[in-house]
């Protein structure tokens, strides 16, 4: 398995919203380019959405308030 392949054909489908059957239908009719298959006939899907990481930064200067 390649590091850049590193999604199973369930996790595909899931991050896409379809079922494994779906997905294995749109594999066949060439849809999907992005997967590899290895020696024991796994499938290995490639995420075509950039890795992101969940954390927020707040880097916005705060309003000072006069007065209060």
């Amino acid at each position: 398995m390649d590091k850049n392949y590193r999604l199973t054909s369930e996790e595909y489908a899931r991050l896409l919203g379809i079922s494994t059957e779906a997905l294995r239908s749109r594999r066949r009719r060439g849809k999907y380019k992005n997967y590899i298959q290895d020696d024991n006939g796994n499938y290995w899907w490639e995420n075509d959405r950039p890795y992101q990481d969940n954390t927020i930064f707040n880097d916005r200067p705060q309003r000072v308030r006069n007065g209060l």
